[in-house]
């Protein structure tokens, strides 16, 4: 089966009321390839019950004929009419001229004979033998939404709009899968940021305890050297000491010196004075006993002067040792002087250095928190385009979500129509519906007249559905039986006149056949009888 005619005609818009008063149930014949395919479709049908079909075989068309050149009067049909089969076309509205008017058509058709069909755009048609059909049925008064191309067309019209809602919520599905990949990617982004961010803040917190343990190790050089300070001072106040107690020393031994020195003398004199003695010893034996008295004294001071030198000596060699230990002190306090210097200028190198490394890990330190605030910044702008792809994520998934309601109103929408076109026009197929939708249609109009409309039906109670095309059948019948009732009332005004001629004929020659059987009979009757006389009346 290729089809209904509706499903493999192309006819615009403005010429639907045309095309479908000129074909009328033609519309709904089913084509099929063969004539084969049309013998078994209608077995079929008897054998099952499924009802009646006109099968018009394409097999069995003529060729398309040329049509006659346009004329700003008419213009053919079949020019004007699309589609799949142009032998269809051809045979279908080969012979259908297009007129602006109806005067113009019975003016063509007056001046053609009966050589074509002329249709107006509004659905007035003039047939080849004169029989005229037009007016609007109740359904369509105010729009074809009810005509079988008006609902194919808005049926091609839905599929079209169904293709796109498709490629809509395909393109979605696609911007759905880039953006899921996108965040995966971000996801992915921010658990690389996130680690980094914990390794840089895993290498802050190493640098802080570095820099905590240079600072403890600074504070802890700072006691050294305020200890090492503290000991200097120290050194400095026994330096001081030890040099007051040298000097007092070297003051004692300058003392016990001017005493030796005065003992000396002392001696020198005694000495001097003895050696007078000895040379007056011989001229002063005698005073030799006064003077030994004195001499016992001077002994004794002796005595107590060598005492005197001894203890003086055991004074400076305490002295010296003294100055031994005070030296070797000093010696001491000089190398512990120069150890503390050393350990001082080693102390300031490290705190030099501890310093120049607490710069340094300060320097890291705000290198470190400043990737550290640009990682945050990262971070938020990373969570904002996050935030950002879920919000244009979850707006997606609401899109995608209206587009799923809108395609499945849409489907369901489509085959409600489906199912009232097929209840009430017998359309078989969404192509034969999509065929009958106008997109051009005011929708709010559509809208009003269907709400008064289904007003106008609910008050009108229960509505024969198929009473149009049973008005359309009589109708035709009607017109079919006014053409034979004119046929045959000029074929009875024909045969009248001819039974007229023919009657005063048979009359003139019945009457001279009577005449002759009379005479005849007459003549029969007195052979017969021998006599007599008889005759025959009317």
């Amino acid at each position: 089966m290729v089809g209904t005619v509706a499903d493999l005609l192309e006819v615009p818009p403005e010429l639907e009321t045309a095309v479908e008063a000129v074909l009328g149930d033609r519309l709904q014949w089913v084509v099929v390839e063969r004539f084969e395919q049309a013998r078994a479709a209608l077995s079929y049908l008897g054998r099952e019950g499924a009802g009646a079909a006109t099968l018009l075989p394409l097999e069995t068309l003529p060729p398309p004929a040329d049509l006659p050149e346009d004329s700003p009067d008419i213009s053919w049909a079949a020019r004007l009419i699309g589609g799949s089969r142009p032998e269809l076309v051809g045979y279908l509205l080969g012979r259908v001229g297009m007129v602006s008017h109806l005067d113009q058509a019975e003016s063509l058709w007056r001046r053609n004979g009966v050589s074509a069909t002329y249709v107006t755009q509004s659905g007035e048609v003039l047939a080849p033998t004169g029989r005229l059909s037009g007016g609007r049925r109740d359904s369509e008064r105010q729009g074809n939404d009810q005509s079988i191309l008006g609902r194919k067309r808005a049926i091609r019209q839905l599929e079209e709009e169904l293709v796109g809602l498709r490629q809509d919520v395909e393109g979605a599905v696609e911007r759905l899968a880039a953006l899921e990949a996108e965040i995966a990617r971000l996801g992915d982004r921010r658990d690389s940021l996130r680690s980094s961010y914990q390794a840089q803040e895993t290498a802050r917190l190493t640098g802080q305890k570095d820099v905590e343990s240079v600072e403890r190790e600074e504070q802890r050089v700072k006691r050294h050297l305020e200890t090492l300070s503290v000991e200097s001072t120290e050194v400095e106040a026994e330096r001081a000491e030890t040099h007051q107690r040298l000097e007092e020393l070297e003051r004692s031994l300058g003392a016990a010196r001017e005493t030796e020195e005065r003992l000396d003398r002392e001696m020198t004199e005694l000495g001097a004075e003895l050696a007078g003695s000895r040379e007056a010893e011989a001229t002063l034996v005698g005073e030799v006993t006064a003077c030994r008295v004195e001499l016992a004294g001077v002994s004794e001071r002796v005595d107590a002067l060598g005492r005197d030198i001894a203890r003086l000596g055991e004074l400076g060699r305490d002295f010296g040792e003294q100055l031994d230990q005070a030296g070797r002190r000093r010696t001491e306090v000089s190398e512990r002087r120069g150890e503390l210097f050393q350990e001082r200028e080693r102390t300031d190198t490290q705190a030099r250095e501890a310093g120049a490394e607490r710069d340094r890990r300060e320097a890291e330190l705000a290198v470190v928190a400043e990737e550290h605030r640009d990682r945050v910044s990262q971070r938020e702008a990373v969570e904002g385009e996050v935030r950002g792809a879920q919000q244009k994520l979850t707006d997606l998934v609401h899109e995608l979500h209206e587009l799923e309601l809108r395609e499945t109103e849409g489907r369901v929408r489509r085959e409600e129509l489906f199912q009232e076109a097929r209840r009430r026009h017998g359309v078989e197929n969404p192509e034969a519906l999509s065929a009958a939708h106008d997109p051009a249609r005011d929708l709010a109009g559509v809208r009003a007249r269907h709400e008064e409309l289904t007003a106008k039906i609910e008050a009108m109670g229960p509505v024969n559905l198929v009473a149009d095309e049973e008005y359309r059948e009589l109708e035709e019948r009607l017109d079919f039986l006014r053409a034979q009732h004119d046929d045959v009332v000029a074929s009875i005004k024909d045969l009248e006149k001819a039974l007229r001629g023919m009657t005063r004929t048979a009359q003139e020659r019945f009457q001279e056949a009577f005449d002759d059987i009379n005479r005849h009979f007459g003549d029969i009757f007195s052979r017969l009888f021998e006599g007599g006389r008889a005759e025959l009346r009317m």
